[in-house]
């Protein structure tokens, strides 16, 4: 005999939240890997970028203060947002999991540990990006050179080799005063390594615009790809399972 439409039966989790609804503890140990993985992956990316042409350049440049932008309210608000975002305050993760703390668990303890850690993981993939970026910005500074001196060499008619990258300034200021019109029609563009680190991307073109077109001129670009975006999966399976937890309890 069916029950009567007024009793309430057990909770049936669809077949695709059957494994999100395990205990804790399968969650934990899926985090172990990816929320470990991204700092092995960062680690690969650094001995690497420190290998490359111009990373110094980016990492001096990350931590060269710029007091015009320290001066902008902007700024600040961006990384209180960022701060927000990378300990997910009121998104409810962290009450979520925090309840399976015991009675006596020492709270303010954890949220130092978290604090210093968070800290350390942003500064710490910064460096990271901004020594693959001033890799780039290497490049992009080398390649601007390198027009300006061939068009140099043909609009002169010099020997190749005469103008090098050494003695670009002091050729160009030469040449300015020996065939000024000659100069001025060229139209060279403005080569500043200063200026190609400083076009940065924020959010997610960061990610997949500055820091791919990065990986793509590097040596064995396809290796780093698939180490890029397995980090950024990882980095996702774990915000996924922080929000899963939120939306079942």
């Amino acid at each position: 005999m069916p029950s009567p439409i007024e009793t309430t039966g057990k909770v049936r989790y669809p077949v695709p939240l059957r494994p999100l609804a395990s205990p804790i503890e399968t969650t934990g140990k899926a985090v172990y890997i990816t929320s470990t993985l991204p700092y092995v992956v960062l680690t690969i990316f650094l001995i690497r970028g420190l290998t490359l042409k111009g990373s110094l350049d980016g990492i001096k440049f990350l931590f060269t203060p710029d007091l015009n932008e320290l001066m902008n309210p902007s700024t600040w608000l961006d990384a209180g947002a960022q701060v927000f975002y990378s300990f997910s305050l009121a998104f409810g993760g962290l009450i979520s999991f925090s309840s399976y703390n015991s009675v006596h668990n020492n709270c303010e303890q954890d949220a130092v540990i978290i604090s210093i850690i968070n800290g350390f993981t942003s500064v710490y993939a910064a460096t990271v990006i901004y020594s693959i970026i001033g890799f780039r910005a290497t490049e992009r500074f080398d390649d601007c050179l390198e027009g300006n001196i061939l068009a140099l060499l043909n609009a002169v008619n010099l020997p190749e080799g005469n103008i090098t990258e050494g003695n670009y300034a002091e050729s160009l200021q030469n040449l300015n005063g020996t065939f000024p019109e000659i100069i001025q029609s060229l139209d060279l563009k403005t080569c500043d390594l200063q200026t190609f680190l400083s076009q940065g991307v924020e959010g997610t073109g960061l990610a997949f615009i500055v820091f791919t077109e990065a990986i793509t001129k590097m040596p064995v670009s396809p290796l780093w790809s698939i180490l890029f975006f397995i980090m950024l999966f990882c980095l996702g399976l774990s915000t996924m399972f922080g929000r899963t937890w939120v939306n079942i309890h």
